[in-house]
């Protein structure tokens, strides 16, 4: 019996990892999920879950920038969250093992973070922050997670638009897969 209420704790707090994302009044939004659980197995051999982030980053993924687009592949993402304001994702540092503190994550991957100057940019932008050399604490924590909600857009150029997959709930309703594409002018059309 006490090896099913441990069981039970570790899952209740694995799933708080994949809520909603919450907006600035601090609602919730109840999410029904349905899905089948299944194994991943990396492609690549590399650390252990448990072992937690790797001492050096690997070099930023840039996004192919559209030709004759009026936004940068950043821009664009945020225009497909404004489009879904009830979109969420599992957080990458607590689903499926905690990493440890976010703050002491946010920090010590904060120079990583500068190195992608398109999305760090946009994400300074979008969130008013002032190109500064020297960042508060809290400030690059903010940045840290602008990050990782931006990283849960997947983006695909598909000809001259990106194909983009996100996931969005409502107020006790079930969770949708969407599938859309964005143009370069950020007008978006929703697929499925």
């Amino acid at each position: 019996m006490k090896t099913c209420s441990v069981f039970t704790f570790v899952l209740v707090l694995c799933l708080a990892a994949c809520g909603p994302i919450l907006p600035e009044g601090g609602a919730t939004t109840a999410i029904v999920i349905t899905s089948a659980a299944s194994t991943v197995m990396p492609e690549t051999p590399g650390p252990s879950p448990t072992e937690g982030p790797s001492p050096t980053p690997a070099p930023p993924t840039l996004i192919p920038t559209l030709p004759s687009a009026s936004f940068s592949p950043t821009e664009l993402k945020y225009k497909v969250l404004n489009q879904f304001p009830d979109f969420f994702f599992c957080d990458p540092d607590l689903y499926p093992i905690a990493r440890g503190d976010e703050r002491d994550l946010a920090l010590a991957r904060f120079p990583e973070l500068q190195a992608d100057q398109e999305e760090f940019q946009a994400i300074l932008s979008h969130n008013s922050i002032s190109t500064t050399s020297a960042f508060t604490d809290a400030q690059k924590l903010l940045i840290y997670r602008e990050h990782k909600k931006l990283n849960a857009v997947h983006f695909q150029l598909v000809g001259d638009t990106y194909q983009f997959q996100i996931q969005t709930g409502t107020e006790g309703g079930q969770g949708s897969l969407i599938t859309g594409a964005i143009a370069g002018d950020g007008s978006v059309e929703i697929q499925k």
